[in-house]
């Protein structure tokens, strides 16, 4: 199987495109994960907190909440 090479702009558009996406599915299983805590009564700034700090575990100059 042969590989082809893309031009740069092309390979930047296409990483733009599946971050989008990835953002995109990403946020629509936050929205329905909050629905879910509304209905299990569930407190929904502790599940974002907790989505924070897993975020902020990428950045070695976040603080940690």
């Amino acid at each position: 199987m042969s590989t082809v090479e893309l031009p740069e702009n092309t390979r930047q558009a296409l990483n733009t495109l599946a971050r989008e996406q990835l953002k995109h599915k990403l946020l629509t299983d936050i929205r329905t994960d909050l629905v879910v805590c509304e209905i299990e009564g569930w407190s929904p700034r502790e599940y974002l907190r907790d989505l924070h700090r897993t975020i902020a575990h990428f950045d070695p100059c976040e603080v940690a909440l």
